[in-house]
């Protein structure tokens, strides 16, 4: 059983509070929600926090998996994990309020963010 973290994105626009990252959808689709209403809100690459690795302690790379989900990964010890697999589901800290995964039209695929 893996401990889940609690990741932070950026700031809401709805409330300027603090936005909880969370796994939105299986398969790896992660949203940023704000902690006062629920409000959940896309998030990229750049806005995802850094973190140090737990095995070396060197920062984690913020990169995607051969799906497209965010991951972190060591370039020190080869670690990989994706984002998804490290937060909460956003059952467990909302009520339901979904966002929409945009669609891929060469691919026809969900975008993993």
């Amino acid at each position: 059983m893996s401990i889940k973290k609690n990741l932070y994105g950026t700031r809401s626009r709805c409330c300027s509070s603090k936005s909880l990252i969370v796994q939105s959808r299986t398969g790896g689709f992660i949203t940023q929600n704000c902690e006062s209403c629920g409000t959940p809100r896309r998030i990229t690459i750049q806005q995802l926090p850094s973190l140090p690795c737990r095995h070396c302690g060197c920062e984690l790379r913020k990169t995607r998996d051969r799906r497209g989900n965010y991951a972190y990964s060591c370039l020190t010890c080869s670690l990989s994990v994706r984002v998804a697999d490290l937060v909460p589901k956003w059952q467990e800290h909302f009520e339901e309020c979904g966002v929409g995964v945009g669609v891929d039209s060469a691919t026809g695929s969900s975008n993993a963010w």
